[in-house]
């Protein structure tokens, strides 16, 4: 029973940690305070990383013909739980952790999507 646990608590930590890698960073410009990104819904969901320093105020906001794209938010962490969940808008302030997780998806195969990311 002890090796069943520990069997499945490793495939649950590598699936996760696998998941969290193919995230894509995203970059702010030297001098900029915003970056858009494009994309279009599939299957799976999109997953963003962005890093951002305690105190600094996040502002998200996703533009999408088909309403029922949408995106969540969540700290980098293993057992982080949702500051945003299936919303097109949002804005907070960071707290003491180093990235957040952005996750687009939804919607009809195919349908493109704008993110709007600004730090400040």
């Amino acid at each position: 029973m002890k090796r069943l646990l520990l069997l499945s608590s490793f495939v649950l930590i590598v699936g996760v940690s696998e998941a969290w890698g193919q995230c894509k960073d995203i970059r702010i410009p030297r001098g900029q305070i915003s970056t858009t990104l494009k994309g279009l819904s599939k299957k799976t969901n999109d997953c963003y990383r962005l890093r951002a320093r305690a105190g600094q105020k996040i502002i998200l906001h996703l533009a999408a013909a088909d309403k029922r794209v949408t995106f969540s938010l969540s700290e980098d962490s293993y057992d982080a739980d949702f500051t945003a969940q299936n919303v097109r808008d949002w804005e907070g302030e960071t707290g003491n952790v180093d990235a957040y997780l952005i996750s687009v998806g939804g919607g009809k195969r195919g349908a493109a999507y704008t993110l709007e990311v600004t730090i400040k």
